[in-house]
């Protein structure tokens, strides 16, 4: 049985400022990485850097649902099946397909202003500090990600049934999708920066034995929520749940009617 982490720590003064962020983003561009990784995850705490210029913003006009790494949309279905409400709920997924499958689960005229926007942007990798300052002070309520977990993979250490072997089948955030997730911290600062009462939810497995990389996304995100879906139900999925101004009922509570199921 893994380990669980009923007490989630909450978004500290020990997070990475962006300008940090944007230093590893720059080295895992460049391949030189694991030297800068390893020195942001050990470096001294500094301050969360805040921002100065909300008096350019466009203050509270919008409830804004910001998913990054859309998929099939399972966190607007969720946020539609508890009552929440937004005004706009913006997707970023570069894949049609998939946003297809979210327009199909979450169809245009269930979500506020004719579906899920995809229009916005359509690739983490373009947004910009300046995109989240221009959608205005406050006007994000609720920040989703939910990164590619291929890099983080213990399943990459197995055979590979096309043949050949990975020279690194475990880059983590050094990763071609690992780097999406860096992006996604990234962003995550920013929201936070200009939306400081935003609600935030970030899934992706669990990697802890890849330290210095776990390290940057607790340092970030704080401590997770390690759930093994075995626990609950038929499936054996070990996932890391991290929150930002939420609060979770206890433990007991929050898995009150699960068990295992043959």
């Amino acid at each position: 049985k893994i380990q669980h982490f009923p007490q989630l720590a909450k978004r500290t003064q020990s997070s990475l400022t962006a300008s940090k962020l944007e230093d590893i983003i720059a080295s895992v561009r460049t391949g030189g990485t694991n030297a800068v990784m390893m020195a942001y995850a050990s470096s001294p705490p500094e301050g969360v850097a805040c921002s100065s210029e909300f008096h350019d913003c466009e203050q509270f006009t919008e409830k804004i649902h910001l998913s990054l790494c859309t998929g099939m949309g399972a966190d607007v279905y969720v946020m539609r099946a508890v009552g929440a409400v937004f005004t706009r709920t913006i997707g970023v997924e570069p894949c049609k397909i998939k946003q297809a499958l979210c327009n199909n689960l979450n169809p245009p005229e269930l979500v506020p202003n004719g579906g899920v926007d995809f229009n916005w942007r359509d690739n983490v990798n373009d947004i910009t500090r300046d995109d989240i300052r221009q959608l205005g002070e406050g006007n994000i309520a609720r920040l989703d990600m939910g990164a590619p977990c291929k890099d983080f993979a213990k399943m990459r250490l197995l055979p590979s049934k096309y043949g050949g072997k990975l020279s690194n089948p475990r880059p983590g955030l050094a990763g071609k999708h690992g780097l999406v997730f860096l992006q996604c911290l990234l962003i995550a600062a920013w929201v936070y920066e200009f939306n400081p009462q935003c609600e935030g939810f970030t899934e992706n497995i669990l990697f802890d034995d890849l330290k210095d990389d776990w390290q940057v996304v607790c340092r970030q995100l704080g401590i997770p929520l390690v759930l093994d879906a075995a626990d609950y139900s038929t499936n054996r999925r070990v996932r890391a749940y991290w929150i930002h101004n939420m609060s979770l009922p206890s433990y007991d509570a929050l898995i009150a009617g699960f068990g295992p199921m043959d």
